[in-house]
């Protein structure tokens, strides 16, 4: 068992390294063994010290993902939902990455690279692999057909 002292710097030293979200830390306390009493401090001191913030987080995991790994808006809400951020605090950075940036201007980028990477030339399937690769990214299907419709110069039909 390791005492709680070390187990705060532990867990601050790991906040420090990048953003953590809540249920990160808990994972980390859980690891290192701490029980719930020891691990309800902890939790407590990190947030009140801003070594954890749910909607820093949240920014900066939805600014990463979508600048470095061209994830869209569906994707990016997933991910965080699954790391327990709440839709409030999603829909801020969501809002915050808005402002800050053209959002609609990956998907083409994306499209592009990846068009130029499949063999097929049959003008369907390649629609088909395009659509699964940007839907794969979290990108709206309507926004999606839109783009690859341009980049093909060709109308496909529902």
């Amino acid at each position: 068992m390791i005492d709680e002292s070390r187990a705060l710097y532990l867990t601050a030293s790991y906040c420090s390294q990048g953003e953590r979200c809540l249920s990160e830390v808990k994972a980390k306390l859980d690891k290192l063994g701490v029980d719930e009493e020891v691990k309800g401090r902890i939790i407590d001191r990190l947030m009140d010290e801003k070594f954890v913030d749910e909607e820093r987080y949240a920014c900066a995991f939805t600014r990463d993902k979508h600048l470095f790994n061209g994830w869209g808006k569906i994707r990016i809400k997933s991910e965080l939902r699954r790391k327990g951020i709440s839709d409030d605090k999603i829909s801020y950075a969501w809002g915050v990455l808005s402002e800050e940036n053209d959002i609609n201007s990956k998907l083409p980028d994306l499209l592009s690279k990846k068009n130029l990477s499949i063999k097929d030339d049959d003008p369907y399937k390649r629609y088909r692999k395009l659509m699964q690769f940007a839907i794969y990214r979290g990108y709206q299907y309507e926004e999606i057909k839109r783009e690859i419709e341009k980049l093909l110069h060709t109308d496909f039909e529902e």
